[in-house]
C-alpha cells in the first residue's frame, strides 16, 4: 500500500535529532576530551560476475567488479572529563562504497554509487543522577538476545535498585532511504525505494491496475519507530530480557476517498515482542531460551533454546540448540499474502581440546523446513492431478567435523568437512531439497613476529533443487593470504583466490584490507 508523499521527508524527517545531536556535541567539545580514538578500514575487491541477460546459456557476459569500501570509526570519550562523575562519550562509524565497475546501475530502484552510510554516530551519557539514568542520542545500533536494529533517535535506560531496567527508545526506523542510511536492518520484503519508479512516470494512485505499476511513495519517507523493554540488572549468573518495539507508516498517496477506513491513516510497518534469558549452573554451562513474537502475523518469527555446557573446561566443550523461524516482513510487503513455513535448527557440537598437537570439533545438523499450504490450495492441486500433502515436512541431514593445529605454534593447518543434504529426487520435485558437500583445508606459516602467510585448497559438490544444469556440481578453489601487522594498530591483509568447475574454468578474484587505529588523549 503506498503511504506517504514526497513532502513528508520534510515535515516528518528523522533528521530532526541532528541539530540537538550537533549543539551537544560542540557544547562537550569546550572541554577536552579524556581520551580520543580514529581508526580506519580500506578495502578493496576485484572480481566478475556473468550476467546472461540477452545472452545464450553458455556465452554469458562477464560483468567487471571493482569494489572499493573505505570506512572510518570515530570516538571522544568522557568529553565532560567527569572525574567520576557522569560521563559524555562521542562514537561514530561511517563507511563509504563505491563500485568502478558497476554499470546500468540505474536499473535499479536503490541503487546508489558511491554510497555513504552512517552505520551509527551518536552522544552517550552514562552515570547520570548518580548511576539511575543512561541516554544515547543519535543514530544508534541496538542488539539483545532479541532484535538487531538501528534507529534515528533517543534511547534511555533507568537502572532502579529493584534490579530491573527499564528501557525506552523512540525515533526513527534506520532504511536505505534515511540520510546516510543502509538497508541492513529494514524490514525484508519490500523494494528499497520507488525514486526512479516515480521518476518515470508510475502511477501513484492505490487502486491502479494492474498493482506491479504502482510505485509507492512511503518506501521513502522516514517511518516513526518506539518500543520498551525490561531487564534484570545486577544479578549475577542471570540475564533476562523482555522487549517490544513497533514502527509505522502513513497512508497518503493520490485520492484516498475510495480506500476504507481501516486502510487510512497511520499504519503498522513492524510490530515485535519478544522475552529471552541465559543462566549459568553450576559455574561450567550456560541454559539459553528467547522468543521473538511477530505481532502483525500473530506467529512466532524465531524460537530459540540451547545449552552449552563446559565440564572439563579448557579441554571439552558441548553445545546443543533447537531453533525454529518463520519468515518475518514488513506489513507492506506482499509476501504476507503467501503460504511460508516455519524452518526447523536442531545441532549439537562439541569441541574437544586434549593435551598435543590437535584440536578437534564436529556435531550433528539437522533441518526441518514446512510446508503450510491451505486446504483449499491442496484441494485445487489435487484436483489438477498434482496431489501434495499441505503439511509436510522435509528434512536436510548432515554435519560437520574439522581438527586444527593448537595455537601457539610457528605452523598452521586444519582440516574442515561438512554435508547437508536430503534424499535423492529430481529438479522441481516437491521435497527435492539438494545437497551440498564442501572440503577446506588450510596450511600457513609465521615468518618473524609481524608476517605470516596461508595456502587455502576447497572443494565443493552441489546440486541444486531448482536447476537442471547445477547437479552433481565439482568446484575447485585454491587461495593465498598474506598478513602483515606492521603494529599493533596497522595491519595489511592481501588475497588472491581462484576457483573453477564446468561452466567457469576460472574466477579469479583478489581482495585487499588495510587497517589502522590511532589512540591518543
Amino acid at each position: 500500500m503506498a503511504r506517504c508523499t514526497a513532502s513528508a521527508w520534510h515535515s516528518n524527517s528523522p533528521l530532526a535529532w541532528l541539530p540537538a545531536l550537533l549543539l551537544a556535541l560542540a557544547a562537550a567539545g569546550e572541554a577536552r576530551a579524556e581520551f580520543y580514538a580514529v581508526g580506519s578500514r580500506t578495502e578493496a575487491e576485484v572480481y566478475r560476475i556473468p550476467s546472461w541477460s540477452g545472452r545464450q546459456g553458455d556465452d554469458p557476459e562477464l560483468i567487471g567488479r571493482y569494489r572499493l569500501v573505505q570506512s572510518l570509526d570515530l570516538g571522544a570519550y568522557d568529553l565532560t572529563s567527569s572525574r567520576g562523575r557522569d560521563r559524555l562519550d562521542f562514537v561514530a562509524y561511517l563507511r563509504l562504497m563505491d563500485d568502478f565497475g558497476f554499470h546500468d546501475r540505474g536499473l535499479l530502484d536503490d541503487a546508489r554509487n558511491p554510497e555513504v552510510d552512517l552505520l551509527f554516530g551518536y552522544l552517550q551519557w552514562s552515570n547520570v543522577l548518580g548511576g539511575l539514568l543512561e541516554l544515547r542520542l543519535g543514530r544508534q545500533i541496538r542488539f539483545d538476545q532479541l532484535f538487531f536494529y538501528t534507529l534515528d533517535g533517543l534511547d534511555v535506560q533507568v537502572h532502579t535498585p529493584a534490579y530491573v531496567g527499564v528501557g525506552l527508545m523512540a525515533g526513527w526506523l534506520v532504511k536505505g532511504t534515511s540520510l546516510a542510511g543502509s538497508a541492513t536492518f529494514a524490514p525484508d520484503g519490500v523494494r528499497g525505494s520507488d525514486r526512479r519508479r516515480i521518476a518515470d512516470g508510475f502511477t501513484t494512485d492505490l487502486l491502479s491496475s494492474p498493482a506491479d505499476e504502482i510505485a509507492y511513495p512511503y518506501l521513502d519517507a522516514p517511518s516513526p519507530m518506539f518500543g520498551a523493554r525490561l531487564e534484570l540488572e545486577g544479578i549475577r549468573n542471570v540475564e533476562a530480557i523482555v522487549s517490544w518495539r513497533r514502527a509505522i507508516s502513513r497512508t497518503s498517496a493520490g485520492d484516498l476517498s475510495e480506500l476504507p477506513d481501516e486502510a487510512r491513516g497511520w499504519q503498522t510497518e513492524l510490530d515485535h515482542a519478544g522475552a529471552g534469558a541465559r543462566v549459568r549452573l553450576f559455574g561450567w554451562s550456560w541454559i539459553y531460551a528467547s522468543a521473538d513474537r511477530d505481532l502483525y502475523r500473530d506467529r512466532w518469527a524465531a524460537l530459540r533454546a540451547g545449552v552449552r555446557a563446559e565440564p572439563f573446561a579448557p579441554s571439552l566443550s558441548v553445545t546443543a540448540e533447537a531453533a525454529r523461524y518463520n519468515p518475518s516482513f514488513s506489513a507492506d510487503s506482499i509476501w504476507n499474502l503467501f503460504a511460508t513455513g516455519a524452518r526447523d535448527e536442531y545441532e549439537l557440537r562439541a569441541e574437544w581440546a586434549p593435551d598435543g598437537l590437535f584440536r578437534y570439533y564436529g556435531g550433528p545438523l539437522f533441518i526441518v523446513y514446512h510446508l503450510d499450504l491451505s486446504d483449499r490450495f491442496a484441494s485445487e492441486a489435487a484436483d489438477a492431478g498434482t496431489p501434495v500433502n499441505p503439511k509436510s515436512k522435509d528434512l536436510l541431514a548432515g554435519g560437520y567435523a574439522g581438527l586444527s593445529l593448537r595455537p601457539g605454534l610457528v605452523w598452521r593447518a586444519s582440516l574442515d568437512a561438512s554435508y547437508l543434504g536430503g534424499p535423492p529426487g529430481e529438479v522441481g520435485q516437491l521435497g527435492y531439497l539438494g545437497r551440498e558437500l564442501w572440503l577446506n583445508a588450510v596450511v600457513g606459516r609465521d615468518f618473524r613476529s609481524w608476517i605470516s602467510a596461508d595456502l587455502r585448497l576447497s572443494v565443493a559438490n552441489v546440486s541444486d533443487p531448482y536447476q537442471a544444469g547445477i547437479q552433481d556440481l565439482w568446484s575447485f578453489g585454491v587461495a593465498a593470504l598474506g598478513r602483515m601487522r606492521f603494529t599493533d594498530d596497522v595491519a595489511l591483509l592481501l588475497v588472491v583466490e581462484e576457483n573453477a568447475n564446468r561452466f567457469r574454468k576460472g574466477d579469479l578474484r583478489g581482495y585487499a584490507v588495510f587497517d589502522w587505529r590511532v589512540p591518543f588523549g
